[in-house]
């Protein structure tokens, strides 16, 4: 319960994130043309640059810090310093269903690190298995594909998050995907 609490928080700092994101983020969305529709309807968010933003966002919200480090959102250092797992991402949160939110799956905007070694940076960052989130097991884009994959009785399983939601956008809306990871029996029994 806490952490599907948390992991709610998050995806709303996130969401707020990405209405507030530098213009760099704008120009992916346009580039990737992604509609507000389905911005919306994925939950799609934004992860700052800042080294913590989102963990003192959830600090702010009286979130535990052991459950906090707990979902992956945010890790600690060696020195023990707390820092935020992604920064400078386009994030994805997976859903369980409509209401929960079992981890994220981030994006590196390309203009936000560019100086940096990009062969260094993962493309996508995923989250951590938690007691919630089980990568063998979770599908990204079933809540939003369930009733479109009842009534077509079929469903398109695809490589990555940025895949599902365009084939979602381009009326495709029986696409699912893996979360970084090969597809697996547990993928087929919840599907």
């Amino acid at each position: 319960k806490d952490l599907f609490r948390l992991n709610a928080l998050a995806t709303l700092f996130f969401q707020d994130s990405l209405r507030k994101a530098p213009q760099a983020v704008k120009d992916y969305l346009k580039e990737r043309e992604l509609n507000q529709e389905s911005i919306t309807t994925f939950k799609i968010g934004f992860a700052p640059q800042g080294r913590d933003s989102i963990f003192r966002f959830l600090k702010s919200k009286n979130a535990p810090e052991d459950v906090i480090v707990a979902s992956g959102i945010v890790r600690r250092n060696e020195r023990g310093e707390f820092y935020d797992t992604f920064r400078s991402r386009l994030i994805f949160p997976i859903l369980l269903d409509p209401k929960r939110v079992a981890g994220f799956g981030g994006r590196i905007i390309p203009a936000l690190v560019e100086g940096v070694d990009q062969s260094r940076i993962p493309k996508y960052l995923n989250s951590s298995e938690t007691p919630v989130y089980e990568k063998s097991k979770i599908l990204y884009g079933i809540p939003q594909a369930l009733s479109a994959i009842r009534a077509e009785k079929e469903a398109y399983i695809v490589e990555g998050y940025m895949d599902v939601v365009s084939l979602w956008q381009n009326g495709a809306r029986v696409a699912v995907a893996t979360c970084g990871t090969a597809l697996t029996p547990g993928h087929i029994t919840s599907l």
